[in-house]
């Protein structure tokens, strides 16, 4: 399965920046019995239903043609929405300077969860500044989940 996730992901990739927008994620999962192929995807300014339609319709096309899924899914192409995943560090260095939540796969410091403002990151460290002012930093690899806090 995740040879297939790797495959796909690359491909959907590579159809989704041929046409002009970032492909920011790719889950492929069981959800509430039927498997389901969802793809987020930006571009300055946001998406609309227009710009979702549209890779929709091309990613449909190219898994037609190419056939790797051997079983029935549902396929959603979505904006990734103000509350954005972050998945690559490069995320985390273009919303520097934004607040985020983090949660990790195993403890640190005896913490999971993380609420702050992101700092510059690399070389596979992301660093957060919560709001009383203590710094973390933490590695790339160890979180499980990371999001963009809605800023009003």
């Amino acid at each position: 399965m995740a040879v297939l996730k790797e495959s796909l992901a690359q491909g959907i990739e590579k159809l989704v920046t041929s046409e002009g927008y970032e492909f920011v994620h790719m889950e492929f999962k069981l959800s509430s019995g039927a498997h389901v192929l969802r793809i987020y995807i930006d571009k300055p300014g946001g998406v609309n239903l227009d710009d979702c339609q549209s890779i929709s319709r091309q990613v449909s096309t190219f898994l037609d043609v190419e056939d790797p899924i051997q079983h029935r899914y549902v396929l959603e192409v979505s904006s990734p929405g103000l509350d954005r995943g972050l998945y690559k560090e490069s995320d985390y260095i273009r919303f520097s300077g934004r607040s985020a939540t983090i949660k990790l796969k195993h403890p640190f410091e005896n913490r999971r969860n993380f609420r702050g403002r992101l700092e510059a990151s690399g070389d596979g460290k992301i660093r957060i500044t919560e709001p009383g002012g203590r710094s973390w930093t933490l590695e790339l690899s160890a979180v499980e989940k990371a999001n963009l806090e809605i800023e009003i």
